[in-house]
């Protein structure tokens, strides 16, 4: 039995009952001085060490951040403070930190005094590292918007804007703390109002997040006008860190303007096109592509249906204006001549149209290669009628006046002549010094005659002498030479007659007479060459002189004989063009295809 004297042995205190109990949550005791008394087994490995590393140690050792709240912890331990809660405390080893919350209570003995403090610890390292997170994110996204040049904006459910970037006033005109709490409708264009409320209606409506809607619509600016906008609105009412609908704003007023200029632009052309009968045309020379306008099919007949296969154009114009329409397509695409220029017939439902192209390269590669052409065609079927029609009717009249001149004229100066010459003879037996001067009349009315004959030739030239251009031409070249007393010559070959037809072979003499009259004419030159030859499919013309050389584009009556001459070799199908030989002169080229165009008959093709 134990000795009476003995005293009963100590109750165990509150902080051994529960260091003995050791429950499974970190917890730790400190005594005076928060000094560890002892940590339970979930808080060491929560730290990762043991014990005998911590027990003894003050709390401050652990927990250097905790040094300037020393005051209130020691105010524990004398009654002042009944608990004291410690959040994210940082607990740095070696790289490594993690945060802990602490919530600490006094232990009192059976005489009330502290005996110790218990604190329940609890590892909010993540809590902490993700709110660290979220704000560094937060403030990425307020520094981004802040400064970003397209509006970002906030709504709630009902509409009313929470949060709006700088931007704002930038695009606006209007102070971002001044729209918080405003309706995301005001300062809507009356227009749009309804199909934004819809758009906003739907958003907040449907089930589907994150799903972006995009739509245009205009906001005063605060200066009176209108600006629009392209908005792109993210439904994320659901996500928390959100809680609304992010809208983002780009300015596209300039964009709008243009496109509106471009249709105005575009109303213009095609009401040009429209009143010139005109159509524009592009062609992709890499896919050998060719693209036209509505007002083709207009102008044409053609049904656009129709307008599709391999080679649609090409194969609709006229066999005999194939080679020289594809000869000017392809000398401008390979850098010879500045734009392409051609006139031909295509076949359409109502017959022949004639077509007038004019176009150039209006795209091309970094190497300068060409990639797209564009151009206009344009109906000159009546204008190529009258053209015809009046050289025909020139044509017979030249023909009226030469037979007039020679079966008339000529034969009435003929009589003249012999009358004289009769009555030379007789005078030269009574009255001899009458007969000379009678002689010298009659010399003078043969001279007249030859002119008469000259001049009516030269208004039939090719028929008088059976179709034969080379034996006309040199014809010309002989009496333009007695007439003007300059070395006039011709290289061609007699009787060829080179494919060419009558109409032809006329308009190539005359453009050759028009240019051998203007260089006697006007170039003061000594001598004149004429060569005609077979070239490339085709009938060269060269007429060249050593003159002074002359602008064909001078305001001279010489100008109008240019342009006619221009106009014949059109008329034929073929081109004409001037360069300047040296050391001195001007030599003119004619190229025109062998077969001259058909007349038109305005029947099917």
């Amino acid at each position: 039995m134990p000795d009476a004297h003995d005293s009963p042995p100590a109750a165990p205190t509150a902080s051994r009952r529960l260091a003995d109990l050791d429950p499974p949550i970190p917890m730790v005791i400190l005594e005076q001085g928060l000094r560890i008394r002892w940590l339970s087994s979930a808080a060491l490995a929560k730290l990762g060490v043991p014990a005998a590393a911590l027990i003894g140690r003050t709390w401050y050792e652990l927990f250097p951040d905790a040094e300037a709240r020393r005051a209130q912890h020691e105010a524990m331990f004398d009654g002042g403070r009944d608990s004291f809660e410690l959040k994210g405390v940082p607990l740095r080893r070696g790289d490594c930190t993690r945060f802990f919350s602490l919530r600490l209570r006094p232990m009192r003995a059976p005489d009330g005094s502290v005996e110790a403090i218990v604190g329940v610890g609890e590892d909010v390292t993540a809590q902490i590292q993700s709110e660290a997170a979220l704000r560094a994110s937060e403030e990425r996204f307020r520094a981004i918007s802040t400064h970003a040049q397209d509006l970002v904006a906030i709504c709630r459910a009902d509409g009313s804007i929470a949060f709006v970037n700088e931007a704002v006033e930038r695009l606006l005109g209007r102070r971002a703390s001044e729209r918080i709490g405003a309706s995301v409708l005001e300062y809507v264009h009356p227009d749009d109002v309804a199909a934004a409320a819809a758009l906003l209606r739907r958003m907040t409506e449907e089930s589907a997040a994150a799903v972006p809607h995009r739509c245009e619509v205009r906001k005063r600016h605060a200066d009176g006008g209108w600006r629009w906008l392209e908005v792109t609105a993210t439904n994320l009412l659901s996500h928390p860190a959100v809680n609304g609908i992010v809208l983002n704003g780009r300015d596209i007023t300039e964009r709008k303007r243009a496109e509106a200029e471009l249709r105005a632009s575009e109303h213009r052309f095609q009401t040009a096109l429209w009143g010139a009968r005109s159509a524009y045309w592009t062609i992709d020379v890499t896919a050998d592509r060719a693209d036209v306008s509505p007002e083709f099919f207009e102008i044409t007949g053609i049904n656009a249906a129709d307008w599709s296969g391999e080679d649609p154009w090409t194969s609709r114009i006229h066999p005999d204006d194939v080679p020289q329409t594809l000869a000017r397509y392809h000398a401008h695409l390979d850098g010879h001549a500045d734009d392409y220029e051609a006139e031909y017939r295509i076949r359409t439902p109502r017959g022949w149209v004639w077509l007038h192209d004019r176009g150039r390269v209006a795209e091309r590669d970094a190497a300068g290669r060409p990639l797209l052409m564009a151009g206009t065609a344009i109906d000159v079927s009546e204008r190529k009628s009258l053209e015809r029609e009046l050289t025909e009717i020139a044509g017979r009249e030249r023909d009226r006046i030469g037979r007039d001149l020679h079966d008339g004229l000529g034969q009435g100066l003929t009589g003249i002549s012999l009358l004289l010459h009769a009555f030379a003879k007789r005078e030269r037996a009574v009255r001899p010094e009458n007969a000379d001067e009678v002689e010298r009349i009659a010399g003078l009315v043969s001279e007249a005659i030859a002119d008469v004959r000259l001049l009516a030739q030269g208004l039939s030239p090719v028929a008088i002498v059976g179709g034969d251009l080379a034996l006309a031409l040199r014809s010309l070249t002989r009496s333009a030479a007695a007439r003007s007393g300059i070395r006039i010559g011709l290289t061609a070959q007699p009787g060829a007659a080179f494919g060419l037809s009558e109409d032809s072979a006329n308009q190539l003499y005359r453009i050759a007479q028009e240019a051998v009259t203007n260089a006697i004419r006007h170039s003061a030159a000594t001598r004149i060459r004429i060569a005609l030859s077979a070239r490339d499919g085709g009938v060269r013309l060269t007429v060249s002189d050593n003159g002074r050389g002359f602008t064909p584009r001078a305001p001279t009556a010489a100008g109008l004989g240019l342009r006619i001459m221009a106009y014949r070799a059109r008329a034929i199908g073929g081109q004409m063009s001037f360069a300047a030989p040296r050391p001195s002169g001007t030599r003119l080229v004619v190229r025109c295809p062998c077969s001259a165009p058909a007349a038109l008959d305005g029947g099917h093709a």
